[in-house]
């Protein structure tokens, strides 16, 4: 028997014999079955995971910071349990406070640049530092921070003088000083030479200047040149001769534009701040843009000294009525707690269960574990792991049947060729 039992294994090891194919199809068949078995039972495990775009209404009277931690607080609590992705996108579909959103992409640029470097790829570092300031370019509706794009200027400007290349390197600086005149370089993180330059580029920056003729329709928007706030339109500004880049308006109405201005020249812009959405046809279409589930629009407006969110939830799927909800009126110092009373409020109408932490009663309360135990509670049948172990028993089962199945089959073949 045991003479036997090694012939067949052998002669099963062997490649042209044919038990070995019926074998290797069998398995292969089994454990396609086997997948598809928990793929089915386990249908549950890993549902699609719905998106969410923030859509910033607020009017400009709202200050920038309170618009931030509003949207900021929205995201956060309606995306920490994983069931919701939720992104930030503008009026126009681009992204209208989506700056931490620009300013993370261009940051993998620089950072990607700098391994590069330290890899003496210089051609590759350099290309990615284009790639990041083309991104800001074409992010003008979404971002007005500059900050970033500089970061990426003087890291050029460093690549620049290692390559032995000053020219290239002069005109990274020079536009480093013209964006922010009052930056100055550290002389232990920048090469002597690289110090140098940059203070005599300051200096002529400092004589160069222009004249920008800014209109905004409406009048009265906000002005912002390279980041910084300059009064309302229209505005007479004087500027540092070269290109700056020129923001108006606030929040989904944002316009961004590249200007240059020119020594002793006086230029004019005439910017219009895009019209917010006025119907739910334009936030649908705004969802269908982003390829998204859902739309939340959110608007920020005063009242007797506080503030107030408005949320607006909007199904793409369906042609439901929208449904609304609003919080109580907040201090700026209690928008954490307000944003997060109202992001579970908003949680059902996206068609999340919100569970219910202890000690979240209404007084604000911040259970631990409240959670956890609704989900001891939940049935075993309603239990992910559960329907995986399923899965990977009736895998096994697929493949041990398999393996029965070829050794009958090569005990059959051997004993007819007896």
């Amino acid at each position: 028997m045991a003479d036997m039992k090694y012939t067949v294994l052998r002669m099963a090891s062997r490649r042209d014999y044919p038990g070995r194919k019926v074998f290797r199809a069998l398995e292969r068949r089994c454990a396609a079955a086997a997948l598809a078995a928990a793929m089915l039972l386990g249908g549950g495990v890993a549902e699609a995971q719905k998106t969410v775009v923030l859509v910033d209404l607020s009017s400009p009277e709202v200050s920038p910071q309170v618009r931030r931690d509003v949207l900021a607080g929205l995201e956060s609590a309606l995306g920490k349990d994983g069931e919701l992705e939720v992104r930030r996108v503008g009026a126009g579909g681009g992204g209208g406070g989506a700056t931490t959103n620009v300013a993370r992409e261009m940051r993998a640029h620089l950072q990607m640049a700098k391994t590069l470097s330290q890899r003496f790829k210089e051609d590759e570092a350099l290309e990615r530092l284009k790639q990041a300031e083309t991104l800001f370019r074409n992010s003008l509706a979404r971002t007005r921070d500059v900050n970033v794009l500089i970061e990426v200027l003087l890291a050029r400007a460093k690549l620049e003088i290692d390559r032995g290349k000053k020219r290239a390197a002069s005109w990274a600086l020079t536009r480093v000083a013209v964006l922010d005149p009052s930056r100055t370089l550290d002389p232990g993180t920048f090469k002597p030479v690289t110090v140098r330059i940059y203070n005599n580029i300051r200096k002529k920056v400092a004589r160069e200047t222009g004249e920008l003729r800014v209109k905004t329709t409406p009048s009265g928007l906000p002005i912002w040149v390279d980041g910084r706030r300059r009064g309302s339109g229209p505005a007479v500004l004087t500027l540092p001769a070269g290109e700056h880049f020129v923001h108006v308006g606030g929040g989904s109405g944002l316009v961004g534009r590249v200007v240059t201005v020119g020594w002793k020249r006086s230029a004019e812009l005439a910017l219009a701040s895009a019209p917010p959405p006025s119907s739910d046809n334009d936030l649908r279409a705004i969802g269908k843009k982003a390829n998204a589930d859902f739309v939340l629009a959110v608007r920020v407006r005063p009242r007797e000294g506080k503030f107030q969110v408005l949320a607006r939830v909007v199904n793409i799927r369906t042609v439901d009525t929208p449904t609304t909800a609003k919080s109580k009126p907040f201090a700026p110092d209690g928008t954490t707690w307000s944003v997060s009373k109202l992001a579970t409020g908003v949680l059902p109408m996206l068609g999340v269960v919100a569970r219910k932490k202890r000690g979240d009663d209404g007084d604000g309360g911040d259970g631990g574990d409240g959670g956890d135990r609704t989900r001891k509670n939940e049935s075993i049948f309603k239990t992910w792991w559960f329907w995986t172990i399923v899965g990977v028993a009736a895998a096994g089962g697929g493949v041990a049947i398999g393996v029965a199945a070829a050794s009958a089959d090569s005990n059959v073949r051997l004993r007819l060729s007896r």
